[in-house]
């Protein structure tokens, strides 16, 4: 069983030793979460396990039935450009807080046990194979369910990465 524990909040931007991750499919994303909690790991953000299988889940639902929440002009014009091969093809950045009203609905308030989260996760990936429906993103603008799904991939990259196996030191 893993190892989670409670912690003061840490400024995610500064973590030293996370994971490199790269994800190619879906079945990796649950291939590792299933490894994370099946062994002693540590948690080295903010988020256990449960936590971040529930974010990610919200986020795959809120791709298809959300509502984009507001965002600055400058963001609206820059964030296609910029942002979207950047989070698309590279990585996300650590340390970015979500705007209150997405964070109110995309982010756990509270500890989540791990087959709470991961029972979101897969009810995101199932909301998602339903349609090829999804709503434009509020930074980086209109993309297909395929690039939403990429977009999803590097998303668990980055939050995944928090969580390392006890034996990764």
């Amino acid at each position: 069983m893993a190892t989670e524990t409670a912690r003061s909040p840490v400024d995610s931007r500064q973590v030293q030793g996370r994971r490199k991750l790269r994800f190619g499919s879906f079945d990796e994303v649950l291939a590792d979460a299933a490894g994370l909690h099946e062994t002693p790991h540590r948690q080295i953000g903010n988020w256990t396990l449960g936590m971040v299988l529930k974010h990610l889940g919200n986020g795959m639902i809120g791709s298809v039935d959300g509502k984009p929440f507001p965002v600055n002009r400058k963001m609206k014009l820059l964030g296609p450009l910029v942002l979207r091969p950047y989070l698309l093809y590279v990585r996300f950045p650590s340390g970015f807080k979500l705007p209150r009203r997405a964070a109110e609905v995309l982010v756990p308030s509270t500890d989540v046990p791990y087959d709470e989260g991961l029972a979101q996760f897969h009810a995101g990936l199932a909301r998602m194979a339903e349609t090829d429906q999804r709503i434009a993103h509020p930074v980086i603008g209109r993309l297909n369910a395929a690039q939403w799904n990429r977009f999803h991939l590097r998303h668990a990259e980055l939050h995944l990465s928090f969580l390392v196996p006890e034996d990764a030191r």
